[in-house]
């Protein structure tokens, strides 16, 4: 099945999915650039990282999208993905579907092979957070899915994440891009 290609800030994403995540970037005031320059890696070939993410604290985080249907990256594609990381020490976060209350596979510089370490978004510094032993705790686990996420509600999402997350979760997950509407963040 071929995604819809679609237009948000002037930016042509290759999918809905992608520009869901531009609303998202955005609401949290997050810098990003999408496929804005492409790299040639020495093992793994040509790679063009869908996401730059520049936060306040200017550290450089990449980030690729992968659709709601995938939550597993090939074996091919995390390969280029560590060596990207390790390349540009930075780290690498693997957004599957649209922006949800939920943790994503993160590629730290210089991971050994098959280790993964799982971040989430918050509004306020670091941003974006590896996920240590306390929020390992909180986390639950879908066994339809494999995916962790908060069962948070509201109330909790804005106290644990802050109000401006909880915003941009709902500013992306309905934007809505039919008949040249733009979200609003």
């Amino acid at each position: 099945m071929r995604t819809i290609e679609t237009t948000y800030r002037g930016c042509r994403f290759r999918s809905r999915t992608e520009a869901r995540w531009a609303v998202f970037f955005d609401g949290l005031n997050l810098r990003w650039e999408y496929e804005e320059e492409g790299y040639i890696l020495s093992t793994a070939g040509c790679y063009l990282p869908d996401f730059r993410l520049t936060p306040p604290t200017n550290e450089t985080i990449y980030c690729e999208v992968n659709s709601d249907g995938a939550d597993d990256f090939d074996d091919q594609e995390v390969g280029k993905l560590r060596e990207f990381a390790s390349a540009s020490r930075c780290k690498v976060v693997l957004l599957t579907g649209g922006p949800d209350c939920r943790a994503y596979n993160q590629i730290l510089p210089n991971s050994r092979p098959n280790s993964f370490t799982a971040a989430f978004f918050r509004d306020y510094e670091p941003y974006i957070v590896t996920v240590d032993a306390y929020w390992f705790q909180v986390l639950k686990l879908d066994s339809s899915t494999g995916r962790l996420h908060f069962d948070f509600d509201e109330r909790t999402m804005r106290n644990s994440f802050g109000r401006g997350y909880v915003d941009a979760l709902y500013a992306a997950r309905g934007a809505r891009f039919e008949h040249g509407e733009s979200p609003s963040v």
